[in-house]
């Protein structure tokens, strides 16, 4: 059979006038690689459409009859799922079969996706489902009882019971990396090649999707896997075989990792056969000084943490953060410093029931912990999240939100136009209060008073602000993409430089006592 994944990768979102802007994407994405190889071994013919940039009707249409694909596959997102279901009305004019849905929107609203367009809902991890399917359209079977396949047949929907989780993840082939063009993908621009070698998280935030997933499958336990050891070198040996340009590895894993006698027998073995600098992601509170020593000795450069709320009761009870307390994620951070491993920090703005005040305790947070990089992206409540729930039940978000635009949540003490210029200014106050802490004490109290007081204030005019904050923001980022497409020699030089970037692996007289 030939099976045409259809990669939407690009966001869209709409702006004040309420015209829609899609920004180009560019991204490798796991899941498709990683079907794609169970396909291949199947004896199944695979193909990509890799859209970046939305196209019109007549373009998408020969361009799929180009591929002519017996089945079509779409990895779905709830902000794209619009132009997703008329992208999969639009494949069915061009012939195509059977058009397929996975990914989480599919997962968590698989009633709406098979009525916008869809003739399948793969509910779960995509591989064995795939396979399946096509082995059963080759041999011309029934294709209504497929596990974790909701299927729209004559009669309704054939609602599956969802496969067991695969649970060691060295039997699935290594990913078909060669399915993508990696001259043209963002994090070719940086030499940057993006690796995943787990799967699922242990935790339950209610701003995410993994409780709701982790439920889906009769084996939840098993949710949070990882390669062996020698399977992830295996895994990262492919990667660079595919991409032998690659310099750096981001690993896109929730954790690397939380089990430390994991990385004491991964580091040696990455130091010796792969020895490239990588960024990756960890927890506050999880990191300990002795992971902190393995990972900046492997060559991690830089970790990525979640705060997500500087306000330590909305972590605990309505993010269900776990008892992270400030003092873990200060001592987190601390961690990183003594290791020489520069920061990032993940802020959310705009949660169900947060107020200006709270957010001031975010900005706070972080300059107390002094991450290299900050980021605070707008809070989105997703379908079939707990807090989508909850802020669905307070009157906080519609039940069907629109995806497409900026703040969804209208937040009582925190409106949207509020919301908006924190996201624009949410940095320059950081900056501020860092500076501030650093003045002596008869100093310093007076300046932070007068920054609570410039934030807090509530006849700032927003707008006007808003709009040259994210004036400032646009021409940023346009610089930085700028320099990373044209010259990316300097913006790696520059990144380095910023970041305080070492290669240099500590010595074992840095190595703390177990």
């Amino acid at each position: 059979m030939n099976f045409l994944f259809i990669y939407i990768d690009l966001t869209a979102q709409k702006n004040r006038k309420g015209e829609l802007v899609c920004t180009p994407g560019g991204w490798f994405q796991e899941g498709i690689a990683s079907i794609a190889a169970c396909l291949r071994q199947a004896g199944h013919k695979v193909g990509l459409y890799h859209m970046v940039n939305p196209v019109g009707h007549d373009a998408f249409v020969k361009a799929v009859r180009r591929h002519a694909p017996d089945v079509a596959g779409f990895s779905v997102y709830s902000a794209t799922f619009p132009m997703s279901s008329r992208y999969a009305r639009w494949a069915k004019e061009a012939g195509v079969p059977l058009v397929v849905a996975g990914g989480v929107h599919a997962m968590m609203m698989p009633e709406q996706t098979l009525a916008d367009g869809f003739d399948i809902a793969c509910i779960g991890e995509g591989e064995r489902p795939m396979v399946e399917l096509c082995d059963r359209l080759q041999r011309g079977e029934d294709i209504t009882t497929v596990p974790s396949l909701h299927v729209k047949t004559g009669n309704g929907i054939a609602a599956n019971p969802t496969a067991p989780l695969l649970e060691d993840l060295d039997e699935l082939p290594h990913p078909y990396f060669d399915l993508f063009d990696f001259r043209h993908l963002v994090s070719s621009q940086t030499y940057t090649g993006l690796a995943r070698i787990s799967r699922g998280c242990p935790y339950s935030c209610t701003y995410c999707c993994n409780r709701q997933i982790r439920a889906l499958y009769p084996n939840p336990r098993s949710y949070m896997r990882t390669h062996s050891p020698a399977g992830a070198i295996g895994y990262l040996k492919a990667l660079r075989s595919a991409y032998p340009q690659m310099r750096y590895v981001n690993f896109m894993d929730d954790i690397l990792h939380p089990d430390e006698a994991w990385l004491e027998e991964f580091v040696p073995m990455y130091k010796r056969e792969i020895g490239l600098p990588f960024l990756a992601q960890h927890r506050p509170g999880l990191l300990t000084e002795r992971t902190a020593y393995l990972l900046r000795d492997a060559g991690c450069y830089e970790l990525h943490f979640g705060l997500e709320s500087g306000n330590q009761e909305m972590r605990r009870n309505i993010l269900k953060r776990g008892n992270i307390s400030d003092e873990q994620i200060i001592e987190t951070f601390r961690l990183c410093k003594k290791y020489d491993i520069t920061t990032g920090a993940y802020n959310m703005i705009g949660l169900p029931f947060e107020t200006m005040a709270m957010t001031l305790e975010t900005i706070k947070l972080n300059a107390i912990v002094a991450p290299n990089r900050v980021f605070n992206p707008i809070f989105t409540p997703y379908p079939g999240t707990e807090l989508h729930r909850v802020a669905a039940e307070a009157g906080l978000v519609p039940e069907q939100p629109d995806y497409e635009t900026e703040v969804i949540v209208d937040n009582p003490g925190f409106r949207p136009k509020q919301v908006l210029f924190v996201r624009a200014y949410f940095k320059p106050f950081v900056d501020a209060y860092r500076l501030a802490r650093r003045l002596p004490g008869l100093t310093r109290r007076p300046v932070e008073a007068m920054l609570d007081r410039v934030f807090l204030f509530p006849f700032l005019p927003y707008g006007l602000l808003t709009r040259a904050g994210e004036g400032w923001m646009d021409f940023q980022a346009g610089m930085k993409a700028f320099v990373r497409q044209r010259f990316p020699w300097l913006y790696l030089r520059l990144r380095d430089w910023l970041t305080g970037k070492r290669i240099a692996k500590p010595t074992e007289e840095g190595q703390p006592e177990r």
